[in-house]
């Protein structure tokens, strides 16, 4: 679902529910950095809808450690195609059994996706992968989710990045472990353009 902003103060940011649980946001949360108007709370699992844009793209995942492999799980389970890259080749492996491609190279994996994710440790590991001439060309139209752990000025000039090179960007937060993606437990907050969320919601919502 998504919750619209009601500001309590110049600081907070939103307050959304989660059963019996609230959940609140505010100036210092690295979202609130990107001057968003909404945030999506996201609870799976869902089924891929007839129709949904998102439906016969395809899709990548840098970084297959425990989080970036059951992300990887949870998009073949809803039919998504997925190609996969790990700095270690030998993770893939599993993944590439289950059904996804295995690209040998960052730029192989954004050339072959039109939505990449990065699952990586930080955003210093994320611009390593991601700023280079070759990468950046491969992702020049495409839609970056940013799923590393940060705080508000590294996600702050991770949109701007994007947006100087012509990338559509998504913010995210995983509130859960590995063993919870893709249940209806799962806890997903994604920031960014609402139209660039919903245009990839049929990936985005496990």
């Amino acid at each position: 679902m998504t919750s619209a902003v009601k500001r309590k103060s110049k600081d907070h940011l939103a307050t959304l529910k989660r059963g019996n649980l609230v959940f609140q946001w505010y100036g210092n949360f690295r979202f609130t950095a990107l001057g968003l108007k909404t945030i999506t709370q996201v609870k799976g699992p869902l089924q891929t809808k007839r129709g949904s844009k998102n439906a016969r793209n395809e899709n990548g995942i840098l970084g297959n450690g425990a989080m970036g492999s059951a992300l990887a799980r949870a998009f073949l389970a809803n039919k998504h195609t997925v190609t996969v890259w790990n700095r270690t080749a030998s993770k893939c492996v599993p993944l590439e059994q289950a059904g996804a491609k295995v690209a040998h190279s960052v730029a192989e994996a954004a050339q072959a996706s039109d939505v990449i994710v990065a699952n990586v440790l930080n955003y210093t590991v994320s611009h390593a992968l991601l700023q280079t001439p070759e990468v950046v060309n491969q992702l020049k139209g495409k839609v970056l989710v940013q799923l590393a752990t940060g705080i508000p000025s590294e996600a702050r000039e991770m949109e701007t990045w994007a947006k100087q090179n012509g990338i559509s960007y998504l913010d995210g937060a995983i509130l859960d472990y590995p063993k919870g993606i893709g249940t209806k437990e799962c806890l997903i907050i994604y920031a960014g353009p609402e139209a660039v969320f919903e245009a990839n919601q049929s990936l985005l919502l496990l």
